[in-house]
């Protein structure tokens, strides 16, 4: 890595410098190209939710952060930290009624209205469901050799701003349903499996490896059956690490 150098109180400092990315700047024509926009960074970052992506087999799909990850690695051709990952939460003793938000340019997810006894008004995750999500999510980082990867969010925001300015305009953002008490108990029911995943070392080599059949999965992503082939992707992959 080479990090940027800054003048500062009469020498020079060398920071590591990046810049955050989300996966719709690589599953939409945004014009952002990681391989120029990185260039300078001393390694790639990327965000990214399975109820956020098109791709999503599901709103706990744990392979939906690790193949973005893939992709940043290879277009950015640097080191990757997942700097933003999580799902919104469902309100408690509610359910999700949706497998993921529907995209801007998808007919949209019907109307559920808050007062819903049964129902959240927006695609989640319950607390039960959390922990087991993070830890599959992090256990394939890790396993892929990324940097390491920032849960979003730990405690931002106080449940009392639910409905102020500029949350109460985000009704489907994943800050906005993650209040802090519940954010503590979400990670310290993960805890156990975080420490399972970091007990063994992850293989930096093999973001390398994989750009060859990454780049021919994602080259295909607009043939009409590129959901099956991600899928294919998925499990051949995971089926040559075990």
């Amino acid at each position: 890595m080479e990090p940027a150098a800054h003048r500062g109180a009469g020498r020079e400092l060398r920071i590591p410098v990046t810049a955050g990315t989300h996966g719709e700047d690589l599953t939409r024509d945004r014009n952002v190209r990681l391989s120029s926009l990185c260039a300078p960074f001393a390694f790639a970052t990327m965000h990214g939710y399975p109820v956020y992506s098109g791709f999503s087999r599901g709103r706990l799909d744990p392979e939906v952060v690790p193949f973005l990850a893939l992709l940043t690695s290879a277009f950015a051709h640097k080191p990757v930290l997942f700097s933003e990952f999580g799902n919104p939460t469902c309100p408690p003793g509610k359910f999700s009624p949706f497998e993921r938000v529907a995209l801007p340019d998808e007919p949209p997810n019907p109307t559920i209205l808050p007062e819903d006894p049964v129902f959240a008004a927006y695609a989640c995750v319950s607390e039960d469901e959390m922990p087991a999500y993070c830890t599959k999510a992090l256990e394939r980082l890790h396993a892929d050799g990324r940097l390491g990867a920032y849960w979003w969010c730990w405690a931002d925001y106080a449940d009392a701003l639910r409905d102020e300015p500029p949350f109460d305009r985000a009704p489907t953002s994943s800050a906005r349903h993650r209040p802090q008490r519940r954010q503590r108990e979400t990670c310290r029911r993960g805890a156990g499996g975080l420490r399972a995943a970091a007990a063994h070392g992850p293989d930096p080599a093999r973001h390398a490896a994989d750009r060859g059949g990454l780049l021919l999965s994602y080259a295909a992503s607009e043939h009409p059956d590129a959901v099956r082939r991600f899928h294919r992707f998925v499990e051949e992959r995971r089926a040559g690490a075990r």
